[in-house]
């Protein structure tokens, strides 16, 4: 059976810190290529660690929060370039996959293989065809058919990304330039938020409100809403804990921006602290997210546990706000 495989991919998974799937997914390549980054690094010059979403009704948007995007900002700070190929024929995907990975690079994708999360395309085998797949849901090497549009149908959510990496020079990201769009975006400002709130997207402060709200509209699948809810909040606290450690690097490397950037990274832990708090009243598993449906559930039935775990809420995005305050200052 001809085909390639690339050895030296790391293993990803929840239980590594990574939860932000694309950037973890990216960062395995890195890995792989030799290149020293870190996860908090990646997440905040993408600007990932910066976001954050709620839908009315249940949307792998709440989690991922437009991650093409971020996943091609955080390829440029490695020295790639990346290509989304999530329209072209399955003909076309499959020749551009194998291209890839003869020359040396994995490709990214999501929902290709098991849930819809990102994953890391690290070979191939041409019959029948085969991918050989890191994912975030396999403890072992993967070994899947290749099925690419039973993958980017999952569930009815549309269509995923398959992002081809290509070699390139390292591209200096303008980390003041960086901030500012992450300011907009944790405002819910800008074209993409505006764009996503005909969508029933909610993001930046806003997203806060509506989770608070969601709370006293808890009747029907309770399940689904537990399980929405513990999400949502893996990927806030997720993101907040990397904004913060984030900002402490760039408060050392820009010493003009130091006392606002420390400010703001200490509201950023308070936030992530309120959001552990929150974590505590409804149930939430250590490691997969999907684990936590049914106990959670119960605990959401509960108006007491509710009503506690919106008081974290409205604390949390009271620190998120003064974290922008002291970005914004240490900018100006």
């Amino acid at each position: 059976m001809g085909g390639t495989v690339l050895s030296g991919v790391p293993a990803i998974s929840y239980a590594s810190g990574e939860r932000f799937t694309p950037m973890g997914a990216l960062r395995a390549v890195a890995e792989f290529l030799g290149k020293d980054i870190t996860y908090p690094w990646l997440m905040g010059i993408s600007g990932a660690a910066f976001r954050g979403c709620w839908s009315d009704d249940w949307s792998l948007e709440m989690t991922y929060a437009a991650p093409e995007d971020v996943v091609l900002t955080g390829a440029a700070t490695l020295g790639l370039g990346a290509e989304n190929r999530l329209n072209e024929s399955t003909e076309a995907v499959w020749e551009a996959i194998q291209r890839s990975l003869d020359d040396g690079l994995p490709v990214l994708s999501c929902g290709l293989a098991g849930a819809p999360e990102f994953c890391v395309v690290y070979g191939y085998g041409s019959d029948p065809r085969t991918l050989h797949v890191r994912s975030y849901f396999q403890k072992e090497e993967g070994k899947v058919p290749f099925q690419p549009w039973m993958g980017w149908h999952y569930g009815g959510y549309g269509r995923f990304p398959l992002v081809l990496l290509r070699s390139g020079a390292s591209k200096e990201q303008d980390v003041h330039a960086s901030l500012e769009r992450s300011l907009r975006f944790s405002r819910g400002e800008g074209s993409l938020a505006k764009g996503a709130a005909k969508r029933g997207l909610h993001f930046g402060l806003e997203a806060y409100d509506r989770w608070v709200r969601a709370l006293s509209e808890v009747e029907g699948d309770m399940e689904g809403k537990a399980f929405n809810m513990a999400l949502n909040l893996n990927a806030f606290l997720d993101a907040r804990r990397t904004a913060g450690e984030y900002l402490q690097i760039l408060a050392a490397m820009q010493k003009e921006w130091r006392t606002g950037l420390l400010r703001a990274a200490e509201h950023y832990r308070h936030q992530v602290s309120n959001l552990a708090d929150a974590r505590r009243v409804l149930y939430f598993p250590r490691d997969l997210p999907e684990e936590a449906a049914s106990q959670a559930a119960a605990d959401l039935a509960d108006e007491k546990r509710r009503t506690a775990y919106g008081r974290y809420l409205r604390a949390a995005k009271e620190e998120e706000r003064l974290s922008l305050e002291w970005i914004e200052k240490a900018l100006e």
